[in-house]
């Protein structure tokens, strides 16, 4: 009786077999044509997104090029060829990558350094021995998918081969993030915690001498030609004239505002000697030092 009143079931599942168009059998020629295929599409869309990429840096040479301040200590600076950009991004360390480009850059930057390393870890302990190993097993270029196969190898060490690839990539691949995703935490916590943390105590003695050093070298001029309307033709001025290396010109138009502001830097500076006479003074009376 169970069998009579359910012959729709019976009859439903060849056909919604029919209906999928799903095949037991695969055509092997078709598999080696995938194969191409998608080596193919990936090789292309490699040099396009390459070739897009120069593109953009060509146009877009404002968004690619260094700070133009301090741009000779710039770990790119005449970097100009097509692939000289490489060096630079991988061998810069991570505190100066987030001291010149931010965190956001230092970001991006680190993610494409890490896929770099996960590639050349890959394609030396597991690409080149695989590829050794499929050599000498007799690879067929004619018959792709049964060369790849291990199912079509009767060698005893294929399958030991393989089961022990998949560690090795599962663990480099773990320990790359793992490496990365700590330093990028570390180095974000400090930076958002006090940006100035990210500087050595060398670089940040030698800012701040520079600095105080600035007005020492600083040069005003006077009575400059009426053609210099931009600061490039004002460094191109001093450069002809042989004054010495320049590091930035700047046309100040408020002349007044400027000599205000020179008085009241003099103005400071009598003070601050001032109370530093004082000081030495004071230690004198009280102690007897004698300073000369």
């Amino acid at each position: 009786l169970i069998l009579e009143k359910s012959p729709k079931m019976s009859i439903g599942k060849p056909e919604a077999k029919t209906q999928t168009g799903i095949k037991t059998t695969i055509d092997i020629h078709k598999a080696d044509q995938a194969i191409k295929y998608n080596i193919n599409f990936q090789i292309i869309l490699f040099f396009i997104g390459i070739f897009i990429f120069f593109i953009i840096r060509k146009k877009m040479s404002y968004v690619y090029s260094t700070n133009p301040r301090k741009k000779r200590k710039h770990p790119a600076y005449n970097k100009n060829g097509w692939f000289s950009w490489i060096g630079p991004v991988i061998t810069t360390s991570d505190i100066d990558l987030i001291n010149i480009n931010g965190l956001d850059c230092y970001v991006m930057l680190s993610l494409f350094r890490m896929f770099v390393l996960i590639f050349l870890l890959l394609s030396l302990l597991i690409g080149i021995p695989l590829c050794f190993i499929y050599s000498i097993s007799g690879f067929n270029f004619n018959q792709i998918f049964l060369s790849l196969s291990i199912k079509n190898n009767n060698s005893w060490y294929i399958k030991y081969i393989i089961f022990l690839s998949v560690f090795i990539i599962t663990f480099i691949i773990i320990s790359v993030l793992h490496n990365y995703a700590k330093a990028f935490i570390s180095l974000r916590q400090a930076f958002l915690r006090n940006p100035a943390t990210m500087h050595p105590i060398d670089m940040m003695v030698k800012r701040t001498t520079e600095q105080i050093n600035a007005a020492s070298k600083t040069v005003l001029l006077t009575s400059l030609p009426g053609y210099l309307n931009y600061n490039n033709d004002l460094e191109n001025y001093v450069n002809a004239l042989g004054l010495g290396e320049t590091r930035q010109c700047l046309i100040v138009q408020d002349t007044i505002k400027y000599n205000s502001l020179l008085r009241e830097r003099h103005k400071i500076i009598k003070e601050i000697e001032e109370e530093i006479y004082k000081l030495y003074e004071n230690l004198r009376m009280d102690y007897g030092y004698d300073y000369g």
